[in-house]
């Protein structure tokens, strides 16, 4: 696939499904660390729901999505975690 040692974002095979509607998939793409990316495409096209998958904000119905290495959204678990005890705090 990509070199992933100089990848900062990369989709191996990815399908975003929202209930039974494929919204995007085979994203199979790489963006190399350093450059200038821009996502364009008609309204409609997946470009937000690109985003949210990188963000790991929803999960990929197939393939994988990696950001610096890791797997899509591990960068921000914990501070979920530490958001959630904030907001239940009296």
């Amino acid at each position: 696939m990509h070199d992933e040692t100089h990848a900062c974002i990369e989709f191996d095979d990815a399908c975003v499904k929202r209930g039974d509607r494929v919204i995007w998939q085979h994203g199979t793409f790489s963006i190399p660390q350093g450059s200038v990316t821009a996502i364009v495409g008609t309204n409609g096209a997946g470009k937000t729901t690109m985003m949210k998958a990188e963000l790991g904000l929803i999960p990929t119905a197939h393939g994988s999505i990696r950001v610096l290495g890791r797997p899509a959204g591990s960068a921000n678990k914990p501070h979920r975690l530490c958001a959630a005890k904030l907001r239940f705090r009296h």
